[in-house]
């Protein structure tokens, strides 16, 4: 069996619950989502990028329908780059969300692996923690708690993202750097590196990673 085990997956299920009054309508709002990650690389295979894995088995909804019914704007919905563990079987790369608001709303976040990173196996290094970061519409940089609570402004932005791990593989690797706009949405990421602008709640991870070779 040992030469079957995967590496850890992300280990975050990354709930996202925001809410707030819609200011053409009126009507009070809400919304509750699960982020997915990464998952962890396997003897013969690399993990496979930004999916939902155990308890984030959930359906994903299409960032138009979120634009079309709530007061937000996604600047960016993508592929954390660089944030699997490396290894000769890389771990599967997160997800990168960034979401700006566009009336005042109120966010609430329930996520892990902010402070210890899903591990590597058989001398594979660890994939990047998840972060969660507020970019204020000013460009003041607020970093969240995995779990923790907090108003966004309207041109505020949410970030957060999710990273895997991969089993060692000898090569070197690049580390990566997201700039964000100082007017930009929400970013809900799990797998982003150097990101943040606008006033929003941000969740991301912003340690670049490196590697050596064997």
């Amino acid at each position: 069996m040992p030469d079957k085990i995967p590496a850890p997956s992300h280990g975050s299920m990354n709930n996202l619950m925001m809410g707030g009054t819609d200011p053409i309508t009126g009507k009070v709002w809400a919304f509750y989502e699960t982020i997915g990650g990464g998952y962890g690389g396997r003897p013969g295979m690399d993990g496979v990028d930004s999916i939902q894995v155990n308890m984030t088995n959930t359906l994903n909804t299409p960032i138009e329908v979120m634009e079309h019914y709530y007061p937000i704007q996604f600047a960016s919905y993508k592929i954390r780059d660089e944030s699997g563990g490396h290894g000769e079987w890389r771990g599967g790369m997160g997800i990168e969300r960034s979401i700006t608001a566009r009336s005042r709303i109120q966010i609430t976040l329930l996520g892990d692996r902010c402070r210890i990173p899903p591990p590597g196996l058989k001398g594979g290094l660890p994939g990047q923690p998840s972060e969660y970061l507020v970019v204020r519409s000013n460009g003041e940089r607020v970093r969240l708690k995995s779990k923790d609570a907090t108003v966004l402004e309207l041109g505020d932005t949410d970030s957060s993202d999710g990273r895997r791990r991969r089993l060692w593989r000898p090569t070197q690797t690049k580390s990566s750097a997201c700039k964000q706009r100082p007017s930009e949405p929400i970013h809900y990421r799990r797998a982003c590196e150097k990101c943040a602008s606008t006033d929003l709640i941000s969740q991301t991870h912003h340690t670049p990673r490196s590697s050596t070779s064997t």
